[in-house]
């Protein structure tokens, strides 16, 4: 695995409409155990975010990745925030493979 594939990417699109300017933030985390030994910046990106996207090899590295961060945001933020009634701060699972 590259140091790349390990890392946090930030992904700001601006968008614009004919009422307001508005910047949306996502984030994505590709190839990232997101351990809690990285609590702190992990928190700040999910919790900054309206979107955040965590890629995973297999369901053995999604399964670590829920623990990992019911440990960092608690198990009712990770709940809400995957439940398709949310628009903001919502986070997304997508296998890699």
């Amino acid at each position: 695995m590259t140091s790349c594939q390990r890392c946090a990417i930030i992904d700001l699109h601006r968008h614009t409409s004919t009422k307001e300017y508005h910047d949306d933030i996502n984030v994505t985390f590709y190839g990232h155990s997101l351990a809690t030994t990285d609590v702190d910046i992990i928190d700040k990106l999910i919790k900054a975010a309206d979107t955040t996207t965590i890629y995973h090899y297999d369901k053995t590295a999604l399964h670590d990745i829920i623990l990992n961060l019911v440990q960092i945001i608690g198990e009712e933020e990770l709940i809400a925030r995957t439940s398709d009634d949310i628009e903001k701060g919502k986070i997304i699972f997508k296998s890699i493979t």
